[in-house]
């Protein structure tokens, strides 16, 4: 798991500053271990993570389990081939993705 400090809160506050996360359907893209996602996961209906590295994905399944978001779905796939419908999200996050 990646461990960065942030003490200010400076993402959560950021994260929240540039979008509105209660009950939205969330698609994560480039989620990597879930760091992001614990700071908005338990406002949000649902978030779809998108990551291609499996590891991570698992780091983020025990991170957002510790932070008690329950609403999730993990997804080794690319942006370029997303498994849903056209225009399904409320919301794309992308944060150390690009």
């Amino acid at each position: 798991m990646h461990e960065l400090s942030d003490s200010e809160q400076a993402e959560r506050k950021l994260l929240h500053a540039l979008a509105q996360f209660k009950d939205a359907l969330v698609l994560d893209i480039g989620a990597g271990d879930g760091r992001f996602v614990a700071h908005y996961g338990a406002q949000a209906a649902f978030i779809h993570l998108i990551d291609l590295d499996i590891d991570d994905l698992a780091d983020a399944r025990q991170l957002l389990g510790d932070a008690g978001v329950t609403r999730y779905g993990l997804h080794n796939t690319t942006a370029e081939r997303l498994p849903f419908p056209s225009e399904h999200f409320d919301l794309a996050v992308f944060s150390w993705s690009l």
